[in-house]
């Protein structure tokens, strides 16, 4: 139960994520923005990076060991893998795709990155409002 409290928002994004991944491609292709040539390539990098860094900031407490940055960053990377591979399995309308994946993997790095270049700037910052 504590898991669950402590991680609602990156649960939240995950079913998300979920839904917008097997929902029918043509019910997205109302959507005027996704219209637009890559839209959807930034949009998988754009998940990625909001769920990394969600899940980074609720598990903020253990992330001292960079280690445990490892360990973190491979959840979403492993969950967009069964995605991409659960997509042409389970729906009609969709297809496991390697740049999709690709991007994925780009939100996560980027997502990361960001995180550590805030922890080391902020190391110091009593007002940083990552730190715990």
């Amino acid at each position: 139960m504590k898991f669950l409290r402590n991680n609602i928002l990156s649960i939240l994004m995950a079913l998300a994520i979920i839904t917008a991944s097997f929902i029918n491609p043509s019910e997205l292709g109302k959507i005027k923005v996704l219209r637009l040539p890559g839209a959807d390539k930034i949009i998988h990098g754009l998940m990625y990076f909001s769920f990394t860094f969600t899940m980074f900031y609720e598990n903020r407490k253990k992330l001292f060991r960079k280690r445990n940055y490892f360990y973190l960053g491979i959840i979403p990377v492993i969950f967009g893998l069964i995605i991409e591979i659960l997509q042409p399995v389970v729906t009609r309308t969709r297809s496991g795709e390697i740049y999709d994946e690709l991007f994925n993997l780009a939100g996560i790095l980027l997502a990361i990155f960001l995180w550590y270049l805030i922890m080391s700037l902020g190391t110091n910052s009593k007002n940083n409002i990552f730190r715990t």
